[in-house]
C-alpha cells in the first residue's frame, strides 16, 4: 500500500454548541473546506462546568474534525486562536491535533490491493 497523502494532521475543535455556526460561518470566510461537524454532544470538563443537556447541566458540545495539511497547521492554529479571542470568555474552545499516518480521499485511485471475489459476490448479491 503506497498512500499519495500522508502530510495531514487531524484537528479536533471542541466547542459549545451554542457556537457551532459562528465558528462555521468563520471557517468560510477564511474558506477553510476540509472539516464535518458533530452535534449534541454531553461533556464534562470539570466537577463544576459539565454540559449533559439537562436542567442542571444545560448545554452541549459539538467536534469540529478538520483535515489539514501539516505545514499549514500552525497557520490554521493561530487563525483559530484570533477566533477563541472574540468569543465570550465562559465558552469552553479546547482542540486535540492527531497526526494521520495516511488519507484515503479516493479509494478507487489509491494503492491498495482488493479483492475481486468480493468485487464478485457483491456486483452478484445487488442484482438481485
Amino acid at each position: 500500500m503506497n498512500l499519495r497523502h500522508k502530510d495531514y494532521k487531524l484537528l479536533m475543535i471542541y466547542i459549545n454548541e451554542s457556537q457551532k455556526r459562528r465558528l462555521e460561518e468563520f471557517l468560510e470566510d477564511i474558506s477553510y473546506v476540509m472539516y464535518t461537524v458533530q452535534t449534541g454532544l454531553e461533556s464534562v470538563w470539570s466537577k463544576s462546568e459539565k454540559h449533559k443537556n439537562s436542567k442542571a447541566w444545560p448545554g452541549k458540545e459539538c467536534i469540529f474534525r478538520i483535515l489539514v495539511r501539516d505545514g499549514k497547521l500552525e497557520n490554521l492554529l493561530g487563525k483559530l486562536r484570533s477566533f477563541r479571542i472574540t468569543i465570550p470568555r465562559n465558552i469552553i474552545m479546547a482542540a486535540g491535533i492527531i497526526p494521520l499516518e495516511g488519507l484515503i480521499v479516493d479509494f478507487m485511485n489509491e494503492d491498495i490491493e482488493y479483492d475481486d471475489a468480493i468485487i464478485d459476490d457483491l456486483k452478484n448479491k445487488h442484482k438481485k
